[in-house]
Formats: C-alpha cells, structure tokens, sequence
C-alpha cells in the first residue's frame, strides 16, 4: 500500500505533466485560432463584388461592432512588404455595411473592390493593374490595426489579367519529345537490318570461294 509520501511524490509528478500538456497544446490552439480571410482566387475587376469569408474573430457578443474590410497597399505583393498601419489604407475603401461576425466569429462579406490610382489626391494608395493590394479585416484599423484580432487576404491587382492554366504548354514541351525519340529508335533499327545478312542469302565470302570437288 502507497505510503503519504509516495502519494504525494505521485501527486507532484501528475501535476508537472499537466502543466507540460497545457504548455505543449495551448499554442497549437491559439495558432489555430488564429484570424483568417479568404477571397476567390485570381484579380478582381474595378467595380465588382467578391464574397469574402473569414474565420478566427472575436464573436458578435465579443464584438458586437463587426469588422471593419478594406483595401490596403502591398508592394510587389510581398508578405514582407504588408502594411503595418492604417496609413497604407484607403480607409474610403471600408465596406459601408457593418460586417457582423457570427457565434463562432466568422463573417461572410459581399466586399466590391475599387482600382485606386493614387494620383491628384484621389487615393493615398495606388491599387490597380501594375499596384498589388491586399484586403484588411480587423476589429478597428484605426486604433488596433495590428494589436487588435485581423488578417490580410492574399495580394491581387484591381483589372488585372488573370493568369490561364499552364496545362497546354505541358502536351506542347511532351509531344516533341516522344517525336523525336520515336523517330531516332526507327532509325537505329533500319541501321540495323541494312547491316544484318538474310538468313537464306550466303554471305559474300562464300560466293567468291565455292568448294573444290574431289
């Protein structure tokens, strides 16, 4: 039977796992619960509207203001390059309609995206086919743009081009190939028949040398 002290020594040895176990799991929860927002792939047009998805924010009870979507400047489309405050936004850009989270704070948003120019005062920030923006969401980008629950989408060009599929190229480079490897194996085996005797013809030798008889 367990003496006191090794049931407390067992005691201590449980509680030291524990604390373990919640240190090992909490970040993988926390980083997991991390905000997100998501658009179709590929560049919008001027004028037109996405829906936009997001995940990870605080729920209306949390928040009962919503979260705020607008456009943001990337350079290059670069993730080092993403804004670090509300000055790299075009704040004329925030969807005017509250953007309510649900329950388990997401939010689904019909977002229109405008090109920006970034000339004669019309935009602090350039976003259109030669400029990568990106869409911000947060609890406040005024005052908490980076403190506060928020995430970028992925980068886009405003009128840009979308790129088309590279599977064509792929039966382009492909077929060339097995022409020519094709072709270069008939070649050898011609070779090869020109150089071989028929079985039923006597060789060359045998033609100019025929047997002497006794």
């Amino acid at each position: 039977m367990p003496t006191h002290t090794t049931r407390r020594s067992l005691g201590v040895v449980l509680a030291a796992i524990a604390v373990v176990a919640i240190a090992v799991v909490l970040p993988a929860e926390i980083a997991a619960a991390a905000p997100q927002v998501t658009m179709p792939a590929g560049n919008p047009q001027n004028n037109q509207t996405w829906t936009v998805t997001g995940s990870g924010f605080p729920s209306r009870h949390s928040d009962p203001a919503g979260v705020q979507i607008l456009e943001c400047a990337d350079p290059h489309g670069n993730l080092a390059n993403l804004p670090t405050d509300a000055s790299t936004c075009d704040g004329a850009t925030q969807d005017p309609l509250p953007v309510y989270t649900d329950a388990s704070g997401n939010i689904t948003d019909r977002y229109t995206f405008a090109a920006l120019t970034g000339l004669h005062g019309t935009s602090n920030i350039a976003c259109n086919t030669t400029h990568y923006c990106v869409l911000y969401a947060g609890v406040d980008y005024n005052n908490r743009f980076l403190s506060g629950p928020h995430a970028f989408s992925s980068a886009f060009e405003i009128g840009a081009a979308n790129p088309t599929s590279g599977g064509s190229n792929v039966v382009v480079i492909v077929i060339p190939i097995v022409v020519v490897i094709a072709a270069g194996s008939l070649l050898v085996l011609r070779r090869r028949r020109s150089q071989t005797p028929p079985a039923d013809r006597p060789s060359r030798a045998n033609t100019q040398n025929p047997p002497v008889r006794a």
